[in-house]
């Protein structure tokens, strides 16, 4: 090293060794501080994907929320769609039975007219045979009808 002259240059190099000696210590203190910043971004990392992890959790409950009322729509949906199904084949089957119904009708409107005409043809008879009790061939006309109308229902 150079010659000191005066104190001066003895204190800068004192100066410089404190420096020195500081900076050596810094280095370490620094490497201390890598550590205790690793560790922080370590803890700072976990922590973040903690609160993403409960982020999505808190979001899957709002989409679970907000998709709740369509998924119960859907099943009411359903089940009427299931329902009308259920009446349409019962409305079906009350279609079938009118219609049988209305046949059974109208042979029961048939029978009954000519019924009617059989018994009115009879009553005519007995009218003209009332006034004219030598008459006898309207009487048997009347019982020819009866008779063959009786035969024709089978005796009902």
């Amino acid at each position: 090293m150079g010659q000191i002259r005066d104190g001066k240059s003895y204190q800068n190099y004192a100066l410089l060794s404190d420096k020195m000696k500081s900076n050596i210590g810094e280095r370490k203190e620094i490497g201390k501080m890598d550590i205790n910043t690793a560790l922080t971004v370590f803890l700072g990392l976990c922590a973040a994907i903690t609160a993403i992890g409960s982020a999505a959790t808190y979001i899957g409950k709002a989409k679970n929320k907000i998709t709740e009322p369509d998924k119960k729509q859907d099943e009411r949906i359903q089940k009427c769609e299931d329902r009308i199904r259920e009446l349409d084949g019962r409305i079906e089957k009350l279609r079938e039975y009118l219609k049988d119904d209305k046949s059974k009708i109208e042979e029961l409107e048939k029978a009954l007219k000519s019924a009617n005409a059989i018994q009115l043809q009879c009553l005519l008879a007995l009218l003209k045979n009332a006034k004219d009790p030598h008459n006898t061939a309207d009487i048997d006309k009347a019982t020819a009808a009866l008779e063959s109308y009786m035969i024709e229902r089978g005796g009902e």
